[in-house]
């Protein structure tokens, strides 16, 4: 029982030695395994720049039409029968050139006895202004002959100009588009005659949104393509 319990103790005394004896087998050279690794970093290059303000142009694309830049619809100022026409479809004509005419027989005899009642009232207001002077007649005579004379006068114009507004004539040089009368017709105020349009100059009319309309103003720079003919224009 005694030489069992000195080999036990032998034994425990031999391998507490040798635990002890582990830590120090790899001196100070030792690595530590349970030191977390270390993270290495990658450099990043940067490059410094100067801000400076310039500006953004900005496209967009919407459909639009081509129009003449004059468009007009001419009618007489006078009622009556067509006279003349002098102009077809497609015509070109210049600025006041006549386009056509209405009867005006009977302004034409009311333009006479205008012409002559005029000249009537001109002579007998100069002669009551002599009387008056004289003192033959009433300054009341006197007027009366003044008003006279001015109402033929008034009278004879209003006759000039109704035959003036029984002849059509071009406003502005163009191309005559549409013509809605016949010799014979019997039109009035209201009445299209003759249509004309202006292409040596055109316009264009685009459909822009009203939340877009803010971007726009006089002298932008817009440029034009035409499907029709292929082509675009600055």
């Amino acid at each position: 029982m005694k030489a069992t319990r000195k080999m036990n103790k032998l034994s425990m005394t031999i391998a507490m030695a040798a635990a002890l004896a582990v830590p120090a087998c790899g001196g100070e050279d030792a690595v530590d395994t349970t030191a977390a690794p270390q993270r290495v970093e990658k450099a990043t290059n940067v490059v410094a720049m100067q801000m400076r303000l310039d500006t953004l142009t900005q496209v967009s694309r919407y459909p639009a039409s081509v129009e003449a830049w004059r468009d007009v619809q001419l009618s007489f100022l006078e009622s009556g029968p067509v006279l003349k026409i002098l102009v077809d479809l497609g015509d070109s004509v210049e600025k006041g050139q006549l386009l056509a005419t209405l009867h005006t027989s009977l302004l034409d005899v009311a333009l006479t006895e205008a012409e002559a009642g005029a000249k009537f009232h001109r002579y007998d207001h100069k002669q009551s202004k002599q009387l008056f002077d004289d003192g033959t007649i009433s300054e009341r005579d006197f007027f009366q002959s003044e008003y006279d004379m001015k109402r033929a006068e008034s009278n004879l114009a209003t006759i000039r100009q109704r035959i003036k507004n029984s002849t059509l004539r071009a406003p502005f040089s163009g191309t005559v588009a549409a013509r809605a009368i016949e010799v014979g017709h019997l039109v009035t105020p209201s009445h299209p005659a003759i249509q004309m349009v202006q292409w040596d100059r055109v316009k264009m009319r685009a459909w822009v949104s009203e939340s877009e309309v803010p971007d726009f103003a006089a002298g932008c720079n817009v440029v034009v393509h035409l499907d029709a003919i292929g082509h675009t224009y600055k």
